[in-house]
This record gives structure tokens, C-alpha cells and sequence, in this order.
């Protein structure tokens, strides 16, 4: 019996190379459908969700993080950030987290490169919530007016 098991693994191992590349391209592009389909029912939750919330205005300044790439960081602090742009729930003390972190933290769909240090004003609309995808209790603010470019204080590089 032991043999017949050993015989047959042989066999699938000499012939797998023959079966070409073919089923691993089809298993690869399916699993990249799905999770691009994935991606498009949250951002289809979270935009439905964003307009559900009320918007509140800020009663006291507000210091948040926004998670980005370092070419549209630079583009944001030369012209600011558009209305419904999400950044953290608020921006606490210490070193930053690195990318790879902060993406399953906040569930973004892409590995940032760097942190801004956005300070919203008083009396800025904003709607808080919970970021989807992303840890329980992770917090989550959108804008709801445009952000200007002065309102970015800091851009910090974030480790691998």
C-alpha cells in the first residue's frame, strides 16, 4: 500500500510541470476578481454609510492623521484635501505606525508611504465613524468641506 501511495505521489509530481501555467494564471486572476469585487462592496458600504451620518460641526480644533502615498501627500499639501476625504479619528502621540500596519488598522486598500499631520478648525463640518475593513473600534473622520493646504502641518515617512 505504501508503495502505491509513493508511486502515485511520483507520478503527480513528474506530470504537474506538464499541466502548463495555465490553471495558475486562472487561479490568480480569480483571486484577484474577487478581491477587487470585495473592495467595491465596501467602498459601496462606506459611501452609503457616509451619507447616512450626520454632519457635526467641530467645537474645538481637531488633530488628525491621513494615511497616504508620498506623491499625493505633496499634492494635497500644495492644494489641500477635497471635501469627503477620510483621515484618522483623531491623531494621537508617538512614533507612527508602519504602512503595512496602519492599512489593516484602517483598512485601506493600498500600503501608504507617509502620515500627514492634518489640524481640522473649529467649526469644521465633519462626520465621524468607524472605519470599515478596518480594526473594531478604529475611528474614522471625512471632511465635509475642503481642507486647506495650511491645515497640513506635518508630513512624516512611515517604515515599511
Amino acid at each position: 500500500m505504501r508503495i502505491h501511495v509513493t508511486l502515485l505521489l511520483v507520478l503527480i509530481v513528474i506530470s504537474a510541470p506538464s499541466l502548463g501555467a495555465q490553471p495558475a494564471r486562472a487561479a490568480a486572476r480569480a483571486a484577484r476578481r474577487a478581491v477587487a469585487a470585495d473592495l467595491r462592496a465596501i467602498f459601496k458600504r462606506d459611501l452609503a454609510r457616509d451619507a447616512a451620518t450626520a454632519s457635526r460641526r467641530l467645537l474645538a480644533p481637531r488633530r488628525v492623521f491621513r494615511y497616504t502615498t508620498k506623491s499625493r501627500a505633496l499634492r494635497e499639501a500644495k492644494h489641500g484635501l477635497p471635501a469627503g476625504t477620510h483621515m484618522t479619528g483623531t491623531a494621537g502621540p508617538g512614533r507612527p505606525m508602519s504602512g503595512a500596519t496602519a492599512a489593516r488598522k484602517y483598512g485601506l486598500p493600498r500600503i501608504p508611504t507617509v502620515r500627514e499631520l492634518i489640524e481640522l478648525p473649529r467649526g469644521a463640518m465633519v462626520r465621524v465613524n468607524k472605519a470599515l475593513n478596518g480594526w473594531r473600534g478604529a475611528g474614522e473622520t471625512t471632511s465635509r468641506q475642503v481642507v486647506k493646504p495650511g491645515a497640513i502641518k506635518r508630513i512624516v515617512p512611515l517604515r515599511k
